[in-house]
């Protein structure tokens, strides 16, 4: 038996519904090689909102418990898929976002990411990707001056 939240029953109105949307996922990574984060952009397309968080959380709580041979074919391929590519284009991209006087809350919101992926792409990761000392130097500038535009969102009530 699975271990279901009631979040998880807020996007699926059964277990079954929930296995069958794990073993939807396990296709996609293995014939398709997506990423949780793809794959979750590929649902929200077809109309269900499901985070790459939870995603991943599927994947790696729940497909054991249903085909554990499944979950090691799966995570095999699962965490050879995100490229640095990918990250260096995302990063870039909030980074022109802040550069633009957008916040990290309105830039997640923009390119459909978590609050704290952009956070950590435009604190950390962008150090590591961006060389030019000037962009950065720009950059944490720009933070700093919009530091409680960038606060950590408040969790909207229900």
């Amino acid at each position: 038996m699975l271990n279901i939240t009631e979040k998880d029953l807020k996007i699926f109105n059964t277990t079954e519904e929930l296995e069958e949307f794990i073993l939807e996922c396990t296709i996609l990574v293995q014939k398709y090689e997506m990423s949780s984060r793809k794959i979750s952009k590929y649902y929200l397309e077809k109309g269900t909102k499901v985070s790459h968080v939870t995603i991943s959380r599927y994947l790696k709580e729940f497909l054991p418990q249903m085909d554990s041979e499944l979950f090691l074919q799966v995570n095999e391929k699962r965490f050879s898929t995100a490229t640095a590519e990918e990250i260096k284009q995302r990063v870039s991209k909030a980074v022109s976002l802040v550069f633009e006087g957008y916040t990290i809350e309105q830039i997640a919101e923009l390119l459909g990411e978590n609050y704290y992926t952009v956070y950590d792409d435009i604190s950390v990761k962008a150090e590591a990707y961006i060389k030019d000392e000037s962009v950065l130097a720009r950059l944490n500038n720009n933070l700093f001056l919009n530091r409680t535009a960038n606060l950590i969102p408040k969790k909207k009530a229900k």
